[in-house]
C-alpha cells in the first residue's frame, strides 16, 4: 500500500479486540497520519445511496447519524444528510456493495477487508462489504458504527494512525460502549485539518446555562426544517439543531458554519430544500446539499419583488406551498409579479376571536404537514385556506420545546 493510495482499507485482526473506552494510552507522542486533502467547507452532506439489506433502513440512517455527530463534535464541520433518492450527488456517498463494484478495489466476501473509503481529493465515498453481517448490535456481528466512525475519518482526510488505540488504527475495534469517543490521536488530528469547534461555555456547564437561559427568557428569532427533517432554530448570535432523534443539540456561533452572523431576522426552506436566511436588508440561499448558492447575498428590495427590508418571519405553508411573508402587524403572499391586491392582510386575522399578538417572531413547516407560528413564549399551529390557527393553542415554547417546568 503506498502513502498516496485513493482509499484505504480496515481489516479484521483475529484476537485483536480493544474496549476503546477502558484502555488508555499513555503516551503522548504524535502518531497520527493526514493524506493532504481535506474538504474546503464547513457544511458536508452526506447521503446513503445504496444501503445494506441486513439492517433496517432506520437503523442504518440512525447510525450514520452517530458517526458523523462523533467527528461534529471535535470539529468545526457540520454533517447534513440529504435524501437517499437525490439524484445530485452528496459530497459522500455511502455505499454496501459486494465483491467487483466498479471502482477497481472488489470487496473479498465476509472477514477480512469490511470497507475502504477515498479522501476528499477523490471524492470522499465509503463502501462497505455488503457479505459481512453489519448489525446496529455491538454484541452481534460487525458493529457498523464502529467501522463507520473509522471510515468517516478517511472520508475527511485521516490515514491509518500507529496508535493502537486509535479509531484510525488499521484494525476492526468491537465497540462496547453507549458512545463511542475518538482517541486523542484522532482528534489532534481532524483539528488539524479542520480547526477545532468553538467553545461556547466549560463544557461542564453549557447545557445548564443555556438551558437556563431558554427557559427564564424563551424566544426565538427564526425557526426553519431541513429537507432532511433537522430542524434549525436561530436565536441572538447562536443557533441550535434539532435532529430527527428529536434531541437538541448545542448551539454553534451561526457565523461559523454560515457566511453572515446573527441574530437573523427570518428563515424558510422551500419545497426544493433550498434555504433562505434573512437579515435586516440582505438574504441569502443555501442549497438542500449544504452550498450557498452563487449569486447571494442579494439585497431584499433586487431579488424579491414589493418585499420590504426587515420581514420578521418567513413560511412556506404547508397548505398551498406558497411563501409568506410577516412584518410588524400584517403578512401577505409573496409572488414574484407583486403584491396582490388582497394582501397585505391584518395578522389578527388568522387568530380570529382569539387575543392575536402584536407581531409574528417566527415561522416554520414540518415535514409538509403542519405549520407554526411563533411569539415570544407562544407558539400556534396553524392550517387551512385562509390561515387560521387550530384549536388548542397557544402553547408554551419553553415547556413543549426545551422541556421547561
Amino acid at each position: 500500500m503506498t502513502v498516496w493510495r485513493r482509499w484505504w482499507y480496515l481489516y479484521i485482526l483475529s484476537g485483536f479486540i480493544i474496549n476503546n473506552v477502558m484502555l488508555e494510552s499513555k503516551s503522548r507522542v504524535k502518531r497520527y497520519s493526514i493524506e493532504g486533502s481535506y474538504w474546503g467547507k464547513s457544511v458536508i452532506t452526506y447521503r446513503l445511496k445504496q444501503p445494506s439489506q441486513r439492517m433496517s433502513l432506520s437503523q442504518q440512517k440512525a447510525v450514520f447519524a452517530r458517526a458523523f455527530a462523533t467527528w461534529e463534535e471535535h470539529t468545526r464541520l457540520w454533517f447534513v444528510a440529504v435524501d437517499d433518492e437525490d439524484e445530485q450527488k452528496a459530497n459522500i456517498d455511502i455505499v454496501f456493495a459486494a465483491g467487483d463494484h466498479e471502482d477497481g478495489e472488489p470487496f473479498d466476501g465476509k472477514g477480512n477487508i469490511l470497507a475502504h473509503a477515498f479522501f476528499p481529493r477523490y471524492g470522499g465515498d465509503v463502501h462497505f462489504d455488503e457479505d459481512e453481517l453489519w448489525s446496529a448490535n455491538k454484541t452481534k456481528g460487525v458493529d457498523l458504527y464502529a467501522v463507520a466512525v473509522h471510515e468517516i475519518g478517511h472520508s475527511l482526510g485521516l490515514k491509518h494512525s500507529s496508535n493502537h488505540l486509535s479509531i484510525m488504527a488499521p484494525f476492526y475495534k468491537q465497540y462496547t460502549g453507549a458512545v463511542m469517543h475518538l482517541h486523542q490521536d484522532d482528534i489532534s488530528a481532524v483539528k488539524r485539518l479542520y480547526g477545532a469547534p468553538v467553545k461556547i461555555r466549560k463544557k461542564a456547564s453549557e447545557h445548564h446555562i443555556w438551558r437556563s437561559e431558554l427557559c427564564t427568557k424563551p424566544y426565538l428569532d427564526a425557526v426553519t426544517t431541513l429537507k432532511n427533517g433537522t430542524i434549525l432554530a436561530f436565536r441572538g448570535k447562536m443557533f441550535f439543531e434539532l435532529k430527527t432523534t428529536r434531541k437538541w443539540l448545542l448551539p454553534r456561533k451561526i457565523n461559523r458554519i454560515f457566511p453572515f452572523e446573527g441574530p437573523l431576522e427570518a428563515a424558510t426552506t422551500d419545497r426544493h430544500g433550498n434555504v433562505y436566511f434573512f437579515k435586516k436588508d440582505t438574504y441569502w440561499v443555501m442549497t438542500k446539499h449544504g452550498d450557498m448558492m452563487n449569486g447571494y447575498p442579494k439585497k431584499i428590495s433586487q431579488g424579491l419583488t414589493d418585499t420590504p427590508d426587515g420581514i420578521n418571519a418567513a413560511l412556506y405553508y404547508h397548505e398551498d406551498g406558497k411563501p409568506y411573508f410577516f412584518k410588524k402587524s400584517y403578512f401577505w403572499q409573496y409572488s414574484r409579479y407583486g403584491k396582490h391586491k388582497l394582501w397585505p392582510r391584518a395578522i389578527v386575522s388568522i387568530f380570529e376571536n382569539q387575543n392575536s399578538p402584536p407581531e409574528i417572531d417566527a415561522a416554520f413547516q414540518l415535514n409538509n404537514t403542519s405549520s407554526f407560528l411563533f411569539h415570544q413564549n407562544k407558539y400556534w399551529k396553524v392550517s387551512g385556506d385562509p390561515m387560521r390557527i387550530e384549536k388548542g393553542f397557544p402553547r408554551s415554547l419553553s415547556r413543549d420545546w426545551f422541556n421547561c417546568l
